[in-house]
């Protein structure tokens, strides 16, 4: 009798094998996760920051357009019947010409990797079928289209995919 109490206490001491292997593979499972959680953590957090400086040179570049936009004063695009004659395609030319030239595609480095900055310029506002448009606003606004991608390796990688639209000031000028 006295040697089962014996046993009967020795058991309930300490852990066997199975039960600290049992946690050991638990605690080993939790760090995989946890590791796992912090690598995705970091790559998303990378991945913002070339995001972030590809939309900070997109907004540069749209900074100097509006203030070119600004500088438009020809009032007499203000019924402009064909898109050669509006204010938009007025403000893409002035885009490319001197003193301005902004150039649609540049190439660029953001943390050690070649991007091309695309910019892509389309006239909208209206259409000028039998001469009257939607409110006398044919042709004064300037879409734009931003791509920022990957150069070589890095080809399939966009960081940035902005579309917006600048109305040079003088539009606002035109008699509705």
């Amino acid at each position: 009798m006295h040697k089962i109490l014996l046993l009967a206490a020795r058991k309930d001491k300490g852990l066997t094998l199975v039960e600290v292997l049992i946690a050991t593979l638990i605690v080993i499972v939790f760090i995989a996760v946890s590791l796992q959680a912090l690598t995705v953590a970091a790559l998303f957090k990378s991945r913002g920051k070339l995001q972030n400086e590809a939309i900070s040179l997109i907004q540069k570049d749209l900074e100097r357009i509006r203030t070119i936009a600004s500088t438009l004063s020809d009032t007499s695009r203000c019924k402009a019947t064909v898109v050669d004659n509006g204010y938009a395609q007025a403000l893409n030319t002035s885009l490319t010409t001197s003193p301005n030239d902004i150039p649609a595609n540049e190439f660029l480095e953001i943390a050690g990797i070649n991007y091309e900055k695309q910019r892509t310029a389309t006239v909208s506002g209206g259409t000028a079928s039998g001469g009257s448009c939607k409110l006398n606003a044919c042709y004064e606004t300037l879409k734009l289209n931003y791509k920022v991608k990957g150069t070589g390796a890095q080809s399939g990688l966009i960081l940035a995919d902005v579309e917006t639209e600048v109305i040079p000031d003088a539009a606002f000028q035109c008699p509705l």
